[in-house]
């Protein structure tokens, strides 16, 4: 679905039932209705609509579950707007990962080492790779996901797993220029390089 914003020139709702036809009609809705009719019934309908629209909300309604998952199952990236607390929960992180797996860049940091999430996200998008703990960065698994999508995502990956030549071996056939990210000792091992030849 596009994305509509509301002309520049919208003017604020008057009614309750401008409200309701805003927040349906434009995803920036809810910039149009004043605070004290930007109710949860409100606010939900906006999410269901537009998962923009939580970027509109009041704190007390970017840390509604309902409101959250309605966002976070149309774009992963509504994460970014939801509250901290819900940017931990695991249900509404991996909703948002099931849409967008660049959601986990929004997820906190607790979930960022949690191997389930984290292979969730990276089999969606192997840049998210990034986005991990140190700890699985160093997941022979996961870095093994990220690489097999992508050979370059081996920049992302521990020190450690830099120098498996397993890991490099199979980043490399994936994408030469992996080799750019293997460790010091790899890159200068005759005998390596040359079964890379092969």
């Amino acid at each position: 679905m596009t994305t509509i914003f509301a002309p520049a020139s919208t003017p604020r709702a008057k009614s309750k039932a401008d409200a309701l036809d805003l927040v349906t009609k434009y995803a920036d809705g809810l910039r149009h209705v004043r605070a004290g009719w930007r109710t949860r019934e409100l606010c939900v309908l906006a999410a269901r609509h537009w998962w923009l629209s939580l970027s509109y909300m009041s704190d007390e309604y970017t840390d509604d579950p309902e409101i959250a998952k309605l966002a976070v199952a149309q774009n992963g990236y509504a994460l970014k707007f939801v509250s901290k607390r819900l940017q931990d929960d695991p249900e509404i992180v991996k909703i948002a990962l099931t849409q967008n797996g660049r959601a986990l860049m929004y997820a906190s940091s607790r979930l960022r080492d949690s191997r389930a999430i984290v292979l969730i996200a990276v089999a969606r998008n192997s840049l998210m790779l990034r986005f991990a703990s140190a700890r699985l960065r160093d997941d022979p698994e996961i870095v093994t996901r990220a690489i097999t999508q992508d050979g370059y995502m081996l920049w992302f990956a521990s020190p450690r797993l830099q120098d498996d030549p397993e890991i490099v071996r199979l980043a490399v056939s994936q994408d030469r220029h992996a080799l750019l990210h293997a460790s010091d000792r790899l890159r200068n091992d005759a005998n390596f390089l040359s079964t890379l030849a092969k």
